[in-house]
C-alpha cells in the first residue's frame, strides 16, 4: 500500500477493470453487489489514471472530414477501420498534413477517404501503394444526385404512377 493512499493497490486493480467495461454508474451498482462498494466518480478517475495504450499503426485507414464549427472550422479524422479506434485528429483538411503521416506510417495498404481533391492528392502522394477505396456515404451521394439529374431531365416520358 502506497503511503497516505484510500485504497490497496490490490483494490485498484481490481476497480479498474470494473470501470473500463461497464463505466461510473453501472460500474459501481456492480461493485456493491460484489461486495467493493466504491463511487461511480472514483471508477472514472481510476480510469483517467491508466496509461494510453500504444498506438499501433493500422494497415486498414479511414480518413474523413468534419466541422467543428459549421462552415468556418473544419478538421481530419483518422479512424483505424481494423479495430474502429480513432487515432488522431487535425486542426485542418489539407494534403500538406496527409501526405507527411502517410510517409512516415508506411504500413498503411488500404485507405477509406471521400473525393475530395485536397485528400486524393495527399493520399496519392503519401501512400501510392495503397488501394484507395472510396467512403461509402459520399458514392451514394453521388449516386443520388446522377439518379436525380437523370429523372429530372426523363421525367416527361416516365407519364403518370
Amino acid at each position: 500500500m502506497r503511503p497516505a493512499a484510500q485504497r490497496s493497490v490490490r483494490l485498484t486493480i481490481i476497480l479498474q477493470p470494473l470501470g473500463l467495461a461497464l463505466g461510473g454508474e453501472t460500474g459501481a451498482r456492480l461493485g456493491a453487489t460484489r461486495h467493493v462498494p466504491t463511487s461511480p466518480d472514483t471508477l472514472l478517475h481510476l480510469v483517467r489514471q491508466l496509461p494510453d495504450p500504444p498506438m499501433v499503426t493500422p494497415t486498414i485507414l479511414g480518413e474523413d472530414d468534419g466541422a467543428t464549427r459549421r462552415g468556418r472550422t473544419y478538421g481530419t479524422l483518422l479512424v483505424d477501420l481494423e479495430c474502429h479506434r480513432p487515432i488522431d485528429l487535425w486542426p485542418d483538411r489539407t494534403a500538406d498534413t496527409l501526405d507527411p503521416w502517410l510517409r512516415a506510417h508506411p504500413s498503411v495498404t488500404i485507405l477509406s477517404r471521400d473525393r475530395s481533391t485536397k485528400y486524393t492528392r495527399g493520399a496519392t502522394q503519401g501512400a501510392p501503394d495503397a488501394q484507395h477505396i472510396l467512403d461509402r456515404w459520399p458514392l451514394v451521394r453521388h449516386l443520388r444526385e446522377a439518379l436525380e439529374r437523370l429523372l429530372d431531365r426523363r421525367h416527361h416520358r416516365l407519364g403518370p404512377c
